[in-house]
């Protein structure tokens, strides 16, 4: 889904890689930058949309644990 740019970007573009951490039980238990996109305002503009994406969906029956992926987030002015 489509966010609009944020407004401290100073017109940067790039893309931020995020590691997340997943429980099973579909809660956000962290998030962190695997490869900055060279701007601390899109950084922080990525982590926030997962941070306020809330819950996941829960891991399938019988999975225990955390799930653990990377994330690629771009952004354009």
């Amino acid at each position: 889904r489509r966010k609009s740019y944020p407004r401290d970007g100073d017109g940067a573009a790039g893309t931020v890689k995020l590691r997340i951490v997943v429980g099973a039980d579909g809660r956000l238990r962290a998030v962190g930058i695997v490869s900055s996109s060279g701007s601390e305002a899109l950084d922080r503009a990525a982590i926030r949309a997962v941070e306020r994406a809330g819950r996941f969906p829960r891991a399938p029956e019988g999975i225990a644990g955390e799930a653990s992926f990377t994330l690629p987030v771009s952004f354009r002015p």
